[in-house]
Parts: C-alpha cells; sequence; structure tokens
C-alpha cells in the first residue's frame, strides 16, 4: 500500500461511519470513533505492509517478519465487540464489530486492491460515504461511472 491508497482508505472508512445506512445517530457516532482509533494507530506507518484485508507483504527483502494480517490485527483490536454464545459454546462478532469491520474492510478493499468482500450497500449509500459524489477512483476498479447508476442498485465493496 502506498499513501494514497492509505489517504483513500481512510477517506473511505470515515466516509462510512459517518453515514453508516439505518444506523443511529449515536451509533455513526461510536463508528467513528473507532474507525479515528484505528487509524490512529497506524498512523506509524505500519499501513506499509498490507496489500488487501487478508494478504501482508515484507517491505524490504531482508525484513525478519512478515506483516500482521490487517483482518488478524482488526480481530484482536476490537474482540471487545464480540459476545460469547453459550448455546454454541463460541464467541460470536456483534452487530457494532461486523458495522466496523464493514468501515475498515470496504475501505482498504476498494483502496488498495478493488476486490468485493463487503455486501449490503447500495449506490446511494456509496455517495452518501463522499458527499453525493462517488470519487473516480472507485467507479475506475468497477469500470463504469457509478455516480451514473441507480442509486438503488446494490454494490458490493
Amino acid at each position: 500500500m502506498n499513501k494514497l491508497q492509505y489517504k483513500r482508505w481512510k477517506e473511505f472508512a470515515t466516509g462510512m461511519a459517518k453515514n453508516y445506512p439505518n444506523a443511529t445517530e449515536r451509533r455513526r457516532q461510536r463508528l467513528l470513533a473507532e474507525v479515528n482509533n484505528w487509524f490512529g494507530w497506524h498512523d506509524d506507518g505500519s499501513w506499509k505492509y498490507y496489500v488487501s484485508w487478508d494478504v501482508s507483504r515484507k517491505i524490504h527483502k531482508d525484513d525478519r517478519y512478515s506483516a500482521n494480517l490487517c483482518c488478524d490485527i482488526f480481530k484482536e483490536s476490537f474482540e471487545k465487540y464480540n459476545h460469547y454464545d453459550e448455546d454454541c459454546d463460541r464467541y460470536e462478532e456483534g452487530k457494532f464489530w461486523t458495522q466496523l469491520a464493514c468501515c475498515i474492510r470496504a475501505g482498504l478493499d476498494c483502496a488498495a486492491e478493488p476486490k468485493t468482500g463487503v455486501i449490503g450497500f447500495t449506490i446511494s449509500d456509496l455517495k452518501s460515504f463522499f458527499n453525493e459524489s462517488i470519487p473516480k477512483w472507485i467507479s475506475i476498479s468497477f469500470g463504469t461511472n457509478l455516480n451514473k447508476c441507480d442509486p438503488s442498485e446494490s454494490i458490493w465493496l
């Protein structure tokens, strides 16, 4: 990941948190606070290792350690939002955890290595993340001008 991709990732995740569909204003504020925490932790340059949600790389050939996967760092960082399900005898992701993961993952995947990993959003939702105009860098990865698409059309981010 380069600096421009990091900037785009941050912009996307922040916009999504601020405008998360069907969330209360209180929930959006909590999402935004945690998204800001996430990027505060990564402003040290650790983002350079990420290729996508579940792919990382070494920066230099002589690096002694492989980079941690973003998905693993995320799971460890936000496990407090999981809950124990006695019926299944295991921990399950809670609703807030899932919404937060959508912000971080969709932003990373769209900014760094476009692919479809997050579902349940529409063109209208995506527009709301960016003040009603989807940036060209996102449209290019989908091969069409998303601003001209039907706002109710579903999109995989």
